[in-house]
């Protein structure tokens, strides 16, 4: 079944109206069919299945037969990585999407070779956005993601002040384990944390002032393994990982 977006107000009403890019690409490209089964992401948690009422060349109208609502997952997982060369950060996007993230935040490093002014951090910002909703789309999530403005480490160091478990991917020696770490968070906090954030720098690493503020943002260094990787995997696998122990972790009780 192919699945569409449309924003959780629009999806209140009897009849759900596609248009825009979403209404082309149905009519245009998919060739969709009055009567054909269709499946719209709120990205609010439904998925509405829909018989499609009638198709035109600006607007599909779609008639919902059927709603299935998600609960939210019990840990929010943030991924704060720095900006690589080239458009490896869509790449990052698109699969820390898949793996399960709320939130992914667009880091300029002191050390990251990307320069964005303010225009441009604001294109890159929008782009990243419309990608978040193909990547639900591709994915079947019924939760969209937030993608975060541009920011520098201080800047989301204060924005995620309040989580509950900040962890860095370090190369240094001494870095811990993810599962070692979230069973510390753990035992501290008598549960398992609410909220989780995994920084990983860029491919030059977090410079010492940058590393100064996550020390002071509490944050606990984590080993990814032995080997030096690109920003693209180091990103990915420490998602990969962290959605692996925590899944880990509630079957534990």
């Amino acid at each position: 079944m192919r699945r569409f977006y449309l924003n959780p107000e629009a999806c209140n009403e009897p009849r759900l109206l596609l248009r825009g890019d979403e209404a082309h690409h149905a009519a245009r490209v998919l060739r969709i069919e009055v009567g054909e089964r269709v499946a719209v992401l709120d990205g609010a948690g439904r998925i509405l299945t829909c018989v499609v009422h009638s198709v035109s060349k600006a607007e599909l109208l779609l008639d919902p037969v059927q709603t299935e609502r998600f609960p939210q997952d019990p840990t929010s997982i943030s991924l704060v990585c720095g900006i690589p060369k080239g458009g490896s950060f869509d790449d990052i996007l698109d699969q820390a999407i898949e793996l399960g993230v709320h939130e992914v935040v667009p880091l300029v490093t002191d050390h990251g070779n990307v320069r964005l002014d303010s225009k441009h951090a604001r294109e890159k910002h929008h782009k990243w956005q419309a990608a978040a909703v193909e990547s639900i789309k591709q994915c079947g999530s019924p939760w969209l993601p937030a993608v975060a403005p541009v920011s520098n480490v201080g800047q989301a160091a204060a924005r995620g002040s309040a989580t509950d478990l900040v962890l860095l991917s370090d190369l240094r020696s001494g870095s811990q384990e993810i599962g070692q770490a979230l069973e510390a968070c753990r035992t501290r906090l008598g549960r398992l944390p609410a909220s989780v954030s995994i920084w990983v720098g860029p491919e030059g690493d977090f410079s010492p002032r940058e590393l100064g503020i996550l020390q002071n943002a509490r944050a606990i260094s984590v080993t990814l393994g032995p080997r030096v990787l690109r920003c693209a995997t180091a990103a990915v696998a420490s998602v990969a990982l962290l959605a692996h122990q925590f899944r880990l972790a509630v079957r534990k009780g």
